[in-house]
């Protein structure tokens, strides 16, 4: 009889250690589980960030693009008229504004600014300086 006790009670126990080691297995896999799919949501998040990115700056280059073609456009729609010896300030703001988007100008710090690109002039109305809008000097 006491065979049969002590082989309940090592069965018991037993039975207690599988199901504790099978919890601890469970919490094991549940732990891993969430870890992988914390990991999954982030690097999804970090790729949907850098296709943003990327598409932001492809935009902006664009637009940059179209700016320097048009100021390009208009300095070589310039340089011919503002060659000859008897053109006139008109005449130069006027080649100027045919190859803009804003054929409007206006005067500001001794430059006539036409579309993407400031004109300065002399006292006698000749061309002596063409730069960029979005130049820093």
């Amino acid at each position: 009889m006491l065979w049969r006790f002590a082989a309940c009670f090592w069965v018991a126990r037993l039975d207690s250690n599988v199901r504790r080691h099978k919890a601890e297995k469970v919490n094991r896999y549940s732990t891993t589980i969430v870890v992988l799919i914390a990991a999954l949501i982030l690097t999804n998040g970090w790729w949907v960030y850098k296709l943003l990115d990327i598409a932001v700056t492809g935009e902006y280059q664009s637009v940059e693009r179209q700016r320097i073609h048009e100021a390009l456009s208009q300095v070589l729609s310039v340089l011919p008229v503002a060659l000859e010896q008897d053109s006139t300030k008109e005449q130069v703001i006027q080649a100027a504004e045919t190859k803009t988007d804003k054929p409007d100008y206006f005067e500001k710090d001794g430059y006539v600014w036409v579309g993407n690109i400031g004109l300065q002039f002399n006292e006698h109305g000749r061309l002596v300086e063409a730069k960029p809008a979005w130049s820093p000097f």
